[in-house]
């Protein structure tokens, strides 16, 4: 055996030994690295900085909503709406830009492990060629290349010890592939979020737009007279309560049978919540709103408060049934616009008073998924998500021709006033 055989083993020994410690990235990219977490710290502030402001506006509109309804305070709700929403921009914008970074600290990040895991995967290589070489020699030939018992015992001591640091190598390169895929997949993951992001971005660039457009129509309409915009409160009620007669008895005359056996029983879970925070400002059924409001007395959903903006999600999977927009034909008489989802369990959910439609008819949506973005359209004393759950069976969606509305076709779900189902009981 040659006589360096002993010091090569230690050698190894102490290179695996070095090894199995923790690898520290040179300066040039722990700088790196530490200046794109300084970014990400900054993103994150000016985050918070800009959701301060938006509470701010929130808190405004509340105020600016209990005041009596005059063209001065939906001005004011309109202007305030719309700083809201360019901060909601500038929020977005900031977590695109954060998102950015945070995909490139994970690709440096991804290239730490791998130089890591190249280095290990060396010293693997090298430590098995040597281990390979010491197999070579029989016992007889080990036991004959000493003169001691000791010798030959503190080599195989080494050895004993070599082999477990091996062992310790392989179950290192083992975990280090597991982190560099979970990094990679955390990668993936942030690729997605800023495709999310930047269609968030477009919507409410779009829905920023369609505010603007709103005002600006508002004070046409009015010239800025506070007579003329109580003229055309008068008119739009007047025309919500012809069209509410003519919906009520549509909808008396469908007379479709609805078997309620083939519905889910009652029981929260069934449907989750359409929208992030929830509070309801109008219950379904025979409330007081609903006797001054709608011509059957009944309010056949519930509305949940939200601001022009905020994104509305789809209560459970199903397919796009139907959307549409009632203000293309009869402006402030109805629903506004409108998403029409049928599930599989028998029912069907209807979201109205929209301010952007994101759901495609005919396509499959998940629990969860954002359908559209709550609004005003409609007929709607403030902003708000209208949510109705009817019974699959008794819901027809077409094109309904109303008097009220200078003999307008308008495209609408309507369905049996005994196949409306109280929400709350689902969600």
């Amino acid at each position: 055996m040659p006589k360096n055989w002993l010091k090569d083993v230690i050698i190894i020994v102490v290179i695996s030994a070095a090894l199995a410690a923790p690898f520290s990235v040179g300066t040039t990219r722990a700088a790196t690295l530490e200046e794109v977490r300084a970014q990400i710290n900054d993103r994150n502030a000016e985050i918070r900085k800009l959701e301060i402001q938006i509470d701010t506006y929130q808190k405004e509109l509340k105020t600016i909503n209990k005041t009596s309804k005059n063209l001065q305070s939906e001005i004011a709700r309109l202007e305030t709406t719309r700083k809201k929403l360019a901060t909601g921009i500038k929020v977005t914008e900031q977590e695109i830009l954060k998102t950015d970074l945070t995909i490139e600290e994970l690709a440096l990040q991804i290239g730490d492990k791998n130089e890591t895991l190249e280095r290990r995967r060396a010293a693997m290589a090298e430590s098995l060629r040597r281990w390979r070489e010491m197999e070579e020699l029989s016992p007889v030939e080990i036991m004959l290349g000493y003169d001691r018992f000791s010798d030959l015992w503190t080599e195989l001591s080494a050895l004993a010890a070599f082999q477990r640091n091996l062992e310790q190598d392989i179950t290192l390169v083992s975990k280090l592939k597991d982190d560099l895929e979970a990094t990679r997949q955390a990668t993936e993951s942030e690729r997605h979020r800023l495709t999310v992001l930047k269609g968030r971005l477009a919507d409410q660039r779009q829905i920023a737009v369609q505010n603007q457009s709103t005002k600006d129509e508002l004070l046409k309409q009015t010239k800025n007279q506070e007579s003329n915009y109580k003229k055309l409160l008068v008119t739009t009620l007047e025309r919500k309560a012809a069209f509410e007669k003519e919906l009520f008895s549509l909808e008396s005359q469908l007379r479709i049978f609805v078997d309620f056996n083939k519905l889910p029983p009652a029981g929260q879970g069934v449907l989750k919540w359409p929208l992030e925070n929830i509070f309801i400002t109008q219950n379904f059924g025979k409330t007081v709103d609903a006797k001054r409001l709608y011509a059957s007395g009944t309010h056949n959903g519930v509305d949940f408060r939200a601001s022009i903006g905020t994104p509305v999600f789809a209560a459970a999977a199903g397919t796009v049934k139907g959307t549409g927009d009632t203000d293309t034909a009869c402006r402030g008489a109805s629903y506004g616009k409108w998403v029409l989802i049928e599930h599989t369990n028998g029912l069907s959910t209807l979201y109205g008073h929209l301010s952007l439609i994101k759901a495609i008819i005919g396509r499959s949506v998940a629990v969860g998924e954002v359908i559209g973005y709550s609004g005003q359209t409609g007929y709607s004393t403030g902003p708000h998500l209208h949510f109705t759950v009817a019974a699959t069976q008794g819901v027809r969606v077409d094109n309904y021709n109303f008097k009220s509305c200078a003999g307008a076709k308008i495209r609408m779900p309507l369905a049996d006033p005994s196949a409306y189902l109280d929400p709350l009981i689902y969600l």
